[in-house]
Protein backbone atom coordinates (compact mmCIF):
# COMPACT_ATOMS: atom_id res chain seq x y z
CA UNK A 1 0.00 0.00 0.00
CA UNK A 2 1.46 3.31 -1.18
CA UNK A 3 1.86 6.15 1.19
CA UNK A 4 0.39 9.73 0.78
CA UNK A 5 3.20 12.26 1.52
CA UNK A 6 1.68 13.35 4.67
CA UNK A 7 1.75 10.02 5.93
CA UNK A 8 5.30 9.88 4.76
CA UNK A 9 5.95 12.56 6.48
CA UNK A 10 4.70 11.41 9.84
CA UNK A 11 5.97 8.09 9.03
CA UNK A 12 9.95 9.97 8.39
CA UNK A 13 9.54 12.58 12.09
CA UNK A 14 8.35 9.14 13.79
CA UNK A 15 11.25 7.14 12.66
CA UNK A 16 13.66 9.84 13.04
CA UNK A 17 12.09 10.86 16.51
CA UNK A 18 12.89 7.01 17.75
CA UNK A 19 16.63 7.51 16.79
CA UNK A 20 16.41 10.62 18.51
CA UNK A 21 15.37 8.85 21.91
CA UNK A 22 17.04 6.03 22.25
CA UNK A 23 20.39 8.12 21.79
CA UNK A 24 18.63 9.92 24.99
CA UNK A 25 18.34 6.70 26.08
CA UNK A 26 21.54 5.36 25.53
CA UNK A 27 22.93 8.48 26.95
CA UNK A 28 21.64 7.63 30.56
CA UNK A 29 23.14 4.11 30.44
CA UNK A 30 26.56 6.24 29.74
CA UNK A 31 25.55 8.46 32.85
CA UNK A 32 25.31 5.10 35.02
CA UNK A 33 28.29 3.29 33.39
CA UNK A 34 30.28 6.64 34.19
CA UNK A 35 28.36 6.91 38.43
CA UNK A 36 29.59 2.95 38.76
CA UNK A 37 32.61 3.35 37.79
CA UNK A 38 33.86 6.52 39.66
CA UNK A 39 32.00 4.91 42.83
CA UNK A 40 32.68 1.48 42.59
CA UNK A 41 34.59 0.44 40.03
CA UNK A 42 38.46 0.96 39.17
CA UNK A 43 38.37 4.59 38.99
CA UNK A 44 36.72 5.53 42.27
CA UNK A 45 37.48 8.15 44.27
CA UNK A 46 36.22 9.64 47.51
CA UNK A 47 33.20 11.61 48.00
CA UNK A 48 33.39 15.27 48.31
CA UNK A 49 33.80 16.66 51.76
CA UNK A 50 30.03 17.72 53.10
CA UNK A 51 28.91 16.16 49.78
CA UNK A 52 26.46 13.84 51.78
CA UNK A 53 24.25 16.60 53.53
CA UNK A 54 21.12 15.70 53.99
CA UNK A 55 19.77 19.05 53.04
CA UNK A 56 22.40 18.63 49.80
CA UNK A 57 20.88 14.97 48.57
CA UNK A 58 17.57 16.34 49.12
CA UNK A 59 17.95 19.19 46.90
CA UNK A 60 19.39 16.94 44.11
CA UNK A 61 16.75 14.17 44.80
CA UNK A 62 14.10 17.14 44.43
CA UNK A 63 15.68 18.58 41.06
CA UNK A 64 15.77 15.50 38.99
CA UNK A 65 12.14 14.48 40.59
CA UNK A 66 10.96 18.09 39.72
CA UNK A 67 12.40 17.67 36.05
CA UNK A 68 10.42 14.35 35.61
CA UNK A 69 7.12 15.55 36.62
CA UNK A 70 7.96 19.14 34.57
CA UNK A 71 8.82 16.88 31.37
CA UNK A 72 4.86 15.81 30.43
CA UNK A 73 3.63 19.14 31.48
CA UNK A 74 5.54 20.86 29.60
CA UNK A 75 5.25 18.77 25.94
CA UNK A 76 1.33 18.93 26.60
CA UNK A 77 1.64 22.68 26.85
CA UNK A 78 3.95 23.00 23.84
CA UNK A 79 1.49 20.71 21.84
CA UNK A 80 -1.42 22.86 23.16
CA UNK A 81 0.12 26.14 21.70
CA UNK A 82 0.56 23.63 18.26
CA UNK A 83 -0.77 25.62 15.07
CA UNK A 84 -3.13 24.03 12.55
CA UNK A 85 -1.92 22.45 9.59
CA UNK A 86 -1.28 25.19 6.91
CA UNK A 87 -3.82 26.17 4.91
CA UNK A 88 -2.44 24.21 1.49
CA UNK A 89 -2.78 20.99 3.51
CA UNK A 90 1.09 21.03 4.77
CA UNK A 91 1.84 19.75 8.58
CA UNK A 92 5.13 20.19 7.91
CA UNK A 93 5.02 23.33 11.26
CA UNK A 94 2.81 20.56 12.97
CA UNK A 95 5.59 18.05 13.34
CA UNK A 96 8.26 20.07 13.59
CA UNK A 97 6.10 21.46 17.01
CA UNK A 98 5.67 17.56 17.40
CA UNK A 99 9.03 17.18 18.13
CA UNK A 100 10.40 20.00 19.63
CA UNK A 101 7.88 19.05 22.33
CA UNK A 102 9.54 15.80 22.49
CA UNK A 103 12.93 16.60 22.08
CA UNK A 104 12.15 18.99 25.42
CA UNK A 105 10.24 16.51 27.41
CA UNK A 106 12.86 13.73 26.50
CA UNK A 107 15.41 16.59 27.61
CA UNK A 108 14.32 17.06 31.00
CA UNK A 109 13.94 13.74 31.73
CA UNK A 110 17.78 13.12 30.65
CA UNK A 111 17.92 16.21 33.33
CA UNK A 112 16.57 13.92 35.99
CA UNK A 113 19.21 11.31 35.02
CA UNK A 114 21.93 13.85 35.10
CA UNK A 115 20.94 15.24 38.59
CA UNK A 116 21.54 11.99 39.63
CA UNK A 117 24.83 11.56 38.47
CA UNK A 118 25.51 15.02 40.04
CA UNK A 119 24.41 13.50 43.58
CA UNK A 120 26.84 9.76 42.89
CA UNK A 121 29.81 11.59 41.79
CA UNK A 122 29.83 14.05 44.51
CA UNK A 123 28.75 11.88 47.76
CA UNK A 124 30.51 8.34 46.58
CA UNK A 125 26.98 6.89 46.07
CA UNK A 126 25.72 5.18 42.97
CA UNK A 127 22.51 4.12 44.52
CA UNK A 128 21.53 8.13 43.23
CA UNK A 129 22.47 7.54 40.16
CA UNK A 130 20.80 4.17 39.61
CA UNK A 131 17.48 5.26 40.59
CA UNK A 132 17.38 8.30 39.27
CA UNK A 133 18.28 6.67 35.34
CA UNK A 134 15.82 4.20 36.41
CA UNK A 135 13.05 6.51 36.89
CA UNK A 136 14.24 8.83 33.74
CA UNK A 137 14.46 5.83 31.60
CA UNK A 138 10.89 4.57 32.45
CA UNK A 139 9.54 8.03 32.04
CA UNK A 140 11.32 8.05 28.90
CA UNK A 141 9.55 4.81 27.34
CA UNK A 142 6.22 5.96 28.91
CA UNK A 143 6.45 9.27 26.99
CA UNK A 144 7.99 7.43 23.58
CA UNK A 145 6.55 9.53 20.60
CA UNK A 146 3.14 7.41 18.60
CA UNK A 147 1.52 7.93 16.00
CA UNK A 148 -1.46 8.22 18.16
CA UNK A 149 0.00 11.50 19.30
CA UNK A 150 -0.15 12.69 15.95
CA UNK A 151 -3.63 11.00 15.37
CA UNK A 152 -5.05 14.92 15.10
CA UNK A 153 -3.19 15.78 12.34
CA UNK A 154 -5.40 15.17 9.17
CA UNK A 155 -3.63 13.25 6.68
Amino acid sequence: MELSGQQQKVEEQLRFLAAICIAFVISIALFVFLAWFVTEGSGSVEPLAGATSTVFVAVGVIVGVGLLLAAPVVQRRLLERSDPPAPDGDITPVLENYRVAVYLAFLLREGAALSGLMLALLTGDATWAYVLAAAAVVAMFWGWPRRDDLAAVPV
